[in-house]
């Protein structure tokens, strides 16, 4: 996995990490940002499901330029009933939290 983040150059700004330092926050948003769904799978044979979910909510569920990757995870991923409601309550509450 790790391997593959490197290839596809996702590190590009940075100076090469030492891959052994690599947070697993950081691991688990590259994957959900950069990699296929066989690969995002796997990180749930590796990460606990609320882990990951927790990092998607973080990181990429405010970013509105992912929104139609975000619908795709809540459903697919996260089995989320209503997607777009989940979605537009997340993004309210970050921008509460952003004008606080």
């Amino acid at each position: 996995m790790l391997g593959e983040l490197m290839d596809m150059q996702v590190f590009w700004s940075y100076k090469k990490p030492d891959l052994n330092a690599l947070s697993d926050d950081m691991l688990i948003e590259k994957v959900l940002l950069h990699s296929d769904l066989d690969s995002i799978y796997k990180l749930f044979d590796i990460f606990p499901e609320n882990h990951i979910r927790r990092i998607w909510e973080q990181s990429l569920l405010p970013d509105e330029r992912m929104h139609s990757t975000n619908l795709l995870f809540a459903f697919l991923l996260f089995r989320i009933k209503d997607p777009r409601g989940f979605i537009k309550s997340k993004i309210r509450e970050h921008y509460k939290k952003l004008s606080a």
